[in-house]
């Protein structure tokens, strides 16, 4: 809570803020469970959602025992905004619900290998 409550305080101070919403990394081609509180600031400071894909980055690291980074192609699409402060709570819970399934589908598009 207190992080959240810190992000609101950076965001109304004006500062934008890129939020990985599964929290943690992920090594599979589908999303985890997105955690809800970049959607709290977004709803305190009136700031829009801006869903964004990247494929490919998992990429980058070679695996252990290595662990180093290496040259590939990473694609990073942003979707269109979405702005929780003009919805009602129906339609922010909605909108909510559908975000992985578009995040989801914009890294589908681009299925680096």
């Amino acid at each position: 809570m207190e992080t959240i409550k810190q992000g609101t305080e950076f965001m109304k101070m004006g500062h934008s803020m890129v939020l990985f919403p599964e929290g943690t990394r992920n090594q599979k081609d589908t999303l985890l469970p997105f955690k809800e509180g970049g959607y709290r600031m977004a709803e305190k400071t009136g700031a829009p959602i801006v869903p964004i894909a990247i494929s490919g980055s998992d990429l980058l690291l070679e695996s252990a025992p290595k662990k180093r980074i290496r040259s590939h192609n990473v694609i990073i699409e942003f979707g269109k905004p979405i702005y929780p402060s003009e919805m009602s709570l129906k339609e922010r819970k909605a909108q909510y619900a559908q975000l992985p399934g578009i995040i989801q589908g914009m890294k589908d598009k681009h299925h680096i290998k």
